[in-house]
């Protein structure tokens, strides 16, 4: 060991009995170095704590992820036409209850809620951890609603589910055409 580490680990090291009312022990000559230490590893435990709390309160917040894509639906009498999908999943550990089915959000702000008999659950519903629930509606359909709302080319749709205290849960934007001609 070199000469200046062993100094170093022997000011570490060395201690002193503390003044009276001290909170901790410094041994004498410590200098500024162990002062260093001291200020990292109650630095160090300041951002632990802060890193525990904001975990414990993640954990105990609602995480729902919402996404909207095409897709066929099997049913008992064969595939069912092209719908858009628009799922709620649970990714969370808390349960929460989706108070109905999903809702469009259009490029001007209003929204557009999905037919009730086109899901497979029934509203409100109690969506556990690792859950997940469907609401669809046939392309054609979506792509009729929207011309008779005013709407024509693409359109920025959003998905979004509500819960029974009010939080909103969206998907990222989707893209749909208005103007072509789905299949019905």
């Amino acid at each position: 060991m070199s000469p200046q580490v062993s100094e170093l680990v022997a000011l570490l090291t060395q201690a002193t009995p503390a003044p009276p009312g001290s909170a901790i022990d410094v041994p004498s000559g410590a200098g500024p170095l162990f002062e260093a230490i001291v200020a990292f590893c109650a630095f160090s435990a300041l951002l632990l704590s802060i890193w525990q709390e904001f975990a414990r309160r993640q954990s105990a917040k609602p995480q729902i992820r919402v996404t909207m894509g095409t897709g066929i639906i099997g049913l008992p009498q064969g595939a069912s036409d092209a719908q858009l999908l628009v799922e709620a999943a649970n990714i969370g550990e808390k349960a929460v209850t989706l108070s109905t089915q999903a809702q469009l959000k259009l490029p001007d702000g209003r929204r557009f809620l999905l037919p009730p008999r086109n899901t497979h659950v029934q509203f409100p519903y109690e969506l556990h951890s690792g859950k997940n629930c469907v609401t669809w509606i046939p392309l054609a359909q979506l792509a009729e609603n929207l011309r008779e709302a005013g709407f024509s080319g693409k359109c920025m749709l959003l998905g979004t589910y509500r819960d029974q205290i009010g939080n909103v849960y969206r998907s990222q934007p989707f893209e749909f055409d208005a103007s072509a001609e789905w299949t019905s």
